[in-house]
């Protein structure tokens, strides 16, 4: 990759420059060919005595040229960061321009826009509030990262690349996928790496668009089913992080046994719903054994069906959007443990007898 220039870097800053953005160089990397943008301090009262406040003489004001700042600071600390590509053969690659937005809460969400002039992917960034991106709930704070896509040829949709959910010291992720029937990854940590003993039923309790969960180290991982095309896809995988931030809030505010008791009928639907793969298995299993027992001829339509059955059912079985797990799910059970925590107090429950049922 061919270093930015500093005849490039002073070339493309004026835009940045006019919306009350400095480049920040100890953040930039020009071998990569990144630039980082960051909002002007406030300017310092003039009448102010004070000394250790930041001085910026053509700060965040309403500029002489009547371009307004670019972002409100207030709504926390916001970057905008310019990916440059090489061009190619004399043709110049889009621009690549991501505003990211640190909230005191200590989520971060990511708005990022593609085009080949500068003052108006700036334009199309700055018109996305950063408000947008963070919503608050009983004992929850969401952020989300949005990508603008102009494809359709008239505004920007804003289409759903991520989200995070902070509850407390609990982290649940978002990842959506790029293509459509991909389904989205959900991962559920903890902010300092400790261990939560948790359910495996604990967000498909939800419905049929969300998976149960399993344990990698200290993560949970599970997967959740956007439905339609966008702009939908992306509103409906907003609000299923909604459902699933103030589902795992209220939850984990209760003690184990609690889930139980709230949820009972919800966590024997999951069950059987796990337990659809293997029924159909034996199912055919046992159909099998009937097939050889039956006088039919080979012209005739029944058996051919029959013939060709294991050929289509494997087709049917690898265009699903999940691969189904054949397996015995484990049935619900109540936990004797206050806490989703582990606990190493002799003679209490093991947790992992609750992290499965």
């Amino acid at each position: 990759m061919t270093p930015m220039t500093h005849h490039e870097i002073l070339r493309l800053v004026a835009p940045f420059t006019r919306r009350g953005l400095r480049l920040d160089p100890a953040a930039s990397d020009r071998q990569r060919r990144r630039l980082v943008f960051a909002p002007h301090p406030p300017a310092a009262d003039p009448h102010s005595t004070d000394a250790g406040e930041p001085v910026a003489g053509d700060a965040v004001a309403d500029r002489a040229d009547g371009v307004a700042p670019f972002a409100n600071v207030a709504a926390g600390r916001i970057t905008v960061v310019l990916d440059a590509p090489a061009p190619e053969a004399g043709e110049a690659a889009p621009w690549r321009l991501t505003r990211v937005l640190d909230d005191p809460a200590g989520v971060t969400a990511r708005l990022e826009a593609e085009g080949r002039d500068l003052d108006a992917l700036l334009d199309r960034l700055a018109a996305v509030a950063p408000e947008r991106h963070i919503r608050t709930g009983p004992g929850w704070v969401i952020a989300t990262s949005w990508r603008l896509d102009s494809s359709g040829g008239g505004s920007d949709a804003l289409v759903l690349t991520g989200g995070v959910a902070r509850l407390g010291d609990v982290v649940l992720t978002l990842k959506m996928p790029a293509l459509r029937r991909y389904l989205a990854d959900l991962e559920i940590t903890t902010v300092d790496g400790s261990r939560l003993d948790l359910t495996e039923d604990l967000l498909a309790v939800l419905g049929t668009d969300w998976s149960t969960l399993r344990r990698y180290g200290t993560k949970w991982v599970g997967t959740l089913k956007p439905h339609g095309r966008e702009p939908g896809r992306s509103r409906a995988a907003e609000a299923a992080l909604t459902t699933s931030a103030d589902h795992l809030a209220r939850t984990l505010a209760e003690p184990p046994s609690r889930f139980h008791a709230r949820l009972y009928r919800a966590r024997w639907g999951v069950v059987l719903r796990r337990a659809v793969p293997l029924l159909v298995s034996l199912v055919l299993l046992v159909g099998s054994l009937f097939v050889s027992k039956l006088d039919l001829d080979q012209n005739s339509g029944l058996w051919v069906v029959m013939f060709h059955a294991p050929p289509l059912m494997l087709v049917v079985f690898f265009c699903l959007r999940e691969i189904p797990r054949i397996e015995i799910p484990p049935l619900p059970r109540i936990s004797a443990t206050a806490t989703w925590r582990p606990t190493d107090v002799p003679g209490a429950p093991a947790a992992s007898d609750m992290s499965r049922g």
